[in-house]
């Protein structure tokens, strides 16, 4: 999954290896979980987006916050930025 420092929306691009289910929540520093999101990915995009609000729908502040991503071949985890 990669990615990009952001300031509306980040997209996280799953490989096509990695199946279609997934499992993807966004963590604040702290440890925090922001966000959840699970279901099933098209294999014609195999991306979900995070628009930097939490799971009430309140946006979040910049910065970095982490990302933990549970697919059917593994797990991946990583940074990404909010900017402001």
């Amino acid at each position: 999954m990669q990615p990009n420092p952001f300031k509306d929306r980040a997209s996280f691009i799953v490989p096509s290896n990695s199946g279609n289910l997934i499992n993807l929540t966004i963590y604040d520093l702290t440890g925090r979980r922001i966000k959840s999101f699970e279901g099933v990915l098209l294999r014609a995009t195999n991306h979900t987006t995070w628009s930097g609000e939490d799971d009430r729908g309140i946006k979040v502040r910049s910065g970095v916050y982490l990302y933990k991503a549970i697919t059917e071949r593994g797990t991946v985890k990583g940074k990404v930025v909010l900017s402001p």
